[in-house]
């Protein structure tokens, strides 16, 4: 079995089309326009305000992002975490359970390639951005890079659900020595009837925890836009929202500016409108993230 470091990870970001960083603390990905983000989430970082003024001058940066350990920085957040050989359906919903089992019985669950999957994949992918509302973030040419970048790097793997010969669901995951993050699960529409999502979730977290015996299974850490609907799926999987901190550092030149009460608010505002985009839900948590007061 091949596991993900740090170091390995970044140049799966980098295969993959997104801007990257090393810094002395760890590594950087372009999570968002000109924001970076620590990986891997599930280590901690510790980054002091001349490292952070270093990795802005050299990445052209205005924000990072990261999981801390420090109880004086940013705000208590969460990570959807899975763990124990003991990870079992028989300790789910009696619906759960039913959605499980209906899944299994109507698919069969395999591993693919990135090469197969960009071409049976495409609808899942299309399909699920638009659902979740990010179809403006996330294009067909970055999902076929991600993927060529997959095939690319051992402790990267693919799972998928196949009913009558068609791909419905894929779940793309990232294996550490330590742990396993879900980076990326997409499924088509007209599938969702035969929860292909139950049965990939389950089987994949199942032979992580029971039978490679890794301590944890993650969904990577809270987001900056609320989806409601997906964290439900994901507690009742088995996830727990296990307790971190996520700390955001801002551009000098942007946290003056944010340092001000009244341009707090417009942001405030903005993401607040019924008719925001997803840069102003994303840009009012961050501020929220960076500690500032209302």
């Amino acid at each position: 079995m091949s596991f993900l470091t740090p170091d390995t990870l970044l140049g799966f970001f980098a295969k993959a089309g997104f801007k990257t960083h090393r810094s002395p603390t760890g590594c950087w990905y372009e999570a968002g326009p000109r924001f970076l983000l620590g990986v891997p989430t599930h280590q901690s970082l510790d980054v002091d305000p001349s490292e952070a003024r270093e990795i802005f001058r050299a990445s052209g940066a205005l924000g990072l992002r990261y999981v801390t350990s420090r109880a004086d920085r940013g705000r208590t957040s969460w990570q959807m975490s899975a763990s124990g050989a003991d990870y079992s359906m028989e300790s789910f919903s009696g619906n759960t359970r039913s959605k499980i089992r209906r899944g299994l019985k109507n698919h069969e669950i395999r591993r693919v390639s990135g090469e197969e999957l960009k071409r049976v994949g495409e609808q899942s992918f299309l399909d699920t951005v638009e659902r979740q509302g990010r179809a403006d973030r996330y294009g067909i040419e970055r999902w076929h890079r991600l993927l060529d970048a997959a095939d690319q790097t051992p402790g990267i793997e693919i799972w998928s659900t196949w009913n009558e010969g068609t791909l419905t669901a894929y779940l793309l995951i990232m294996v550490f020595e330590d742990s396993c993050e879900l980076y990326e699960a997409r499924s088509r529409n007209d599938a969702l009837r035969l929860y292909p999502n139950n049965a990939l979730i389950y089987t994949v977290t199942e032979d992580i925890l029971v039978h490679r015996r890794l301590a944890e299974v993650t969904f990577g850490i809270e987001g900056l836009e609320e989806l409601d609907t997906l964290d439900q799926f994901k507690l009742a999987m088995g996830f727990v929202q296990k307790p971190i901190r996520q700390h955001v550092i801002f551009h000098p030149a942007l946290r003056t500016a944010l340092s001000l009460k009244p341009v707090r608010g417009v942001v405030e505002a903005l993401a607040h409108r019924p008719s925001s985009s997803s840069f102003w839900r994303r840009a009012r948590s961050l501020v929220d993230f960076a500690g500032f007061g209302t």
